[in-house]
């Protein structure tokens, strides 16, 4: 039998210190994530360079509202 996935879910947003956050979760370099574009859930993970935090594969999406899960 398959085991129960938990996610902590709410909107990816960016904090004061340009951090992506699930909730009250910030996430950091290497953080898996998964977001809800056009219905479905689209993996990536966060990671910086000089300074900015980015998704991977989505360096140009504006992320801050849009739907999110990670796993616990």
């Amino acid at each position: 039998m398959k085991e129960k996935q938990e996610y902590i879910e709410g909107e990816l947003r960016i904090n004061a210190d340009g951090r992506f956050m699930v909730k009250n979760y910030e996430l950091h370099c290497g953080d898996c994530v998964q977001l809800k574009l056009c219905g479905k859930w689209i993996k990536t993970s966060v990671e910086a360079y000089g300074g900015e935090y980015y998704l991977v594969g989505l360096p140009e999406l504006k992320a801050a509202t849009l739907p999110a899960r990670i796993k616990v």
